[in-house]
């Protein structure tokens, strides 16, 4: 099992420090989520139910983030999970990934998500309504500027001439996709190298069933695809044998949530991914 650090509501300047630790304890990597803004007045829905985060909460950008990260590691990778792609032109979310990419030597894994907030995308000037057919385009056009060499597109909402996208990262940026309606488990089949959820393993079981057969469907199930989920609690060895069954390889973890009866400082945060790691990494 590889264990990545959940960075959901870690503030900024604790990440460089955390990031630290976790290269130095074994953790495989370090999730961090993604909003551009954040409007004080929010009406959509937050898929979990409540909003768990105050709207005046600090969400660096991803990339810029995960650079200054990069340059204080050696070996931990870094993931957006999940990066809102359809509220940002694919051309700019491609230099930004393979800038990233390039500055980590290939430790970057792109989550992706379609978003629910609709009030973002309006702010950003972009459509809420078909974000779902624009992220399937900007996907292919990603695959495309990940693969280097001119790069042109003509679909139905996005259309350019050829031109070069640089810096080109020495290997393909795998994209795990996130969601878990139908359309996200398709899109992630169809057009992802990954599943990145949330969930338990119970009520994983019937979105993997799911996604496999969408994978059929595709012809693509004998492509390797790799599966990641969140751990709400300390994983015991049960736990972890129903994670390894359903094929999860990466499980997100936020140690010093899973016991603390308040919020816990970076000191604290250290201390309990050092715990977990003389137990779970081997």
């Amino acid at each position: 099992m590889h264990y990545w650090i959940n960075a959901l509501l870690v503030s900024g300047e604790e990440l460089l420090p955390l990031a630290q630790a976790a290269d130095e304890l074994g953790y495989a990597g370090i999730a961090l989520a993604d909003h551009s803004v954040m409007p004080e007045v929010i009406h959509s829905q937050y898929p979990g139910g409540k909003l768990p985060w105050d709207t005046s909460m600090t969400w660096p950008d991803v990339w810029v983030q995960i650079g200054a990260m990069a340059a204080v590691t050696e070996r931990l990778r870094f993931a957006t999970n999940v990066y809102v792609l359809p509220a940002r032109h694919p051309l700019v979310v491609a230099r930004a990934v393979c800038t990233a990419a390039s500055i980590s030597r290939d430790r970057v894994v792109l989550g992706v998500g379609v978003g629910w907030m609709a009030e973002e995308f309006e702010a950003l000037g972009e459509r809420f309504d078909n974000r779902g057919a624009r992220a399937n385009e900007a996907l292919e056009i990603l695959r495309m500027a990940f693969a280097g060499g001119p790069v042109e597109y003509s679909g139905m909402h996005y259309r350019f001439p050829r031109l070069h996208i640089q810096p080109v990262p020495q290997g393909p940026v795998p994209i795990w996709v996130g969601g878990e309606s139908p359309a996200a488990l398709r899109r992630a089949a169809r057009l992802g190298d990954g599943w990145i959820s949330g969930g338990t393993p119970k009520s994983m079981q019937r979105k993997l069933d799911d996604l496999n057969r969408e994978r059929e469907a595709a012809g693509r199930a004998h492509l390797p695809f790799s599966l990641a989920a969140s751990a709400h609690r300390a994983p015991d060895d049960d736990d972890l044998k129903r994670w390894t069954e359903l094929g999860i390889e990466h499980l997100k973890v936020q140690p010093w949530k899973w016991d603390a009866t308040e919020e816990a400082d970076l000191a604290a945060k250290i201390a309990a991914l050092e715990r977990f790691a003389r137990h779970a990494i081997r």
